[in-house]
């Protein structure tokens, strides 16, 4: 994970792009597809160079449907580095013939105005607080605050949470760019639902004024699916406006999703 550039345009914060296979795992496993394909709207706020959305349209494409059959333009993104930013666009326009310009914003997700969504798509930055580069932990301070997720506010002020930044975007994102009753689907470090400490605040389940909570999760256990990301990961399905959870239920099981073949930890979630 690359944190030495820290420029508006060329920051780089907890780098982990995700593999088309697995974007491909998360896109079977919760029917986004086929969504996507009835006119959901689909927005990935931290796409770096956009696999999660190639992803949906090679998908379609291996399916059977050519690209004009492909809602395209039913896809979103945002990026805050530069050089990642005009790769998606790149990659759209060349093996696509799509311009999606409009549809892929370079900006930091935390400042981009608000657009409903109904599903939200993503692989958010995995970096603790206190690893972030010292001007960029001082511009998100107050946003940690807004969105409750404040915890030990003297380690905060001082720099040192271990909170990480994902939940941040995670919370951010579900509250600013999901629509009420839209989806999430987002990979994540399994820390921000199991353990205690640092993560606490995010199982609030509640970004100010919009409360959400997880439906299924998907814990990859040994699998390898971010190469050689020693954190333990997780994909995780929730919904914005649903009951609070209490606590999940454990049921090892194998996945096989087409191509795709793992051995996880799915959690249904208990609801209170």
């Amino acid at each position: 994970m690359k944190t030495d550039e820290n420029s508006a345009n060329h920051i780089k914060i907890g780098d982990v792009f995700t593999p088309v296979r697995w974007a491909c795992f998360a896109i079977e496993q919760f029917g986004i597809f086929e969504r996507w394909m009835k006119g959901a709207t689909i927005f990935d706020p931290t796409m770096g160079q956009g696999n999660l959305l190639i992803a949906l349209v090679e998908y379609g494409v291996e399916k059977g449907f050519n690209l004009k059959e492909l809602p395209i333009l039913n896809l979103f993104g945002n990026e805050i580095n530069t050089n990642y930013h005009k790769k998606a666009l790149q990659f759209f326009l060349d093996e696509f013939n799509t311009d999606m310009s409009g549809n892929f914003s370079n900006r930091d997700i935390l400042e981009l105005p608000p657009v409903p969504y109904d599903i939200v798509l993503g692989n958010p930055p995995w970096q603790t607080f206190n690893d972030l580069p010292d001007n960029y932990k001082k511009k998100i301070k107050p946003c940690f605050e807004k969105y409750r997720l404040t915890g030990n506010k003297k380690n905060l002020l001082l720099g040192h949470s271990r909170i990480d930044i994902a939940a941040l975007i995670i919370k951010a994102t579900i509250q600013e760019f999901l629509k009420p009753g839209g989806n999430a689907y987002l990979f994540m470090p399994l820390s921000l639902l199991l353990n205690d400490g640092a993560h606490e605040t995010f199982r609030s389940y509640t970004s100010t004024e919009a409360p959400f909570s997880p439906v299924e999760v998907f814990d990859f256990n040994k699998e390898d699916v971010f190469n050689k990301i020693a954190t333990r990961y997780a994909g995780s399905f929730s919904e914005k406006q649903t009951p609070r959870v209490s606590h999940p239920v454990q049921n090892t099981e194998k996945q096989t999703m087409g191509t795709v073949s793992c051995n996880t930890t799915h959690f249904s979630i208990r609801r209170s």
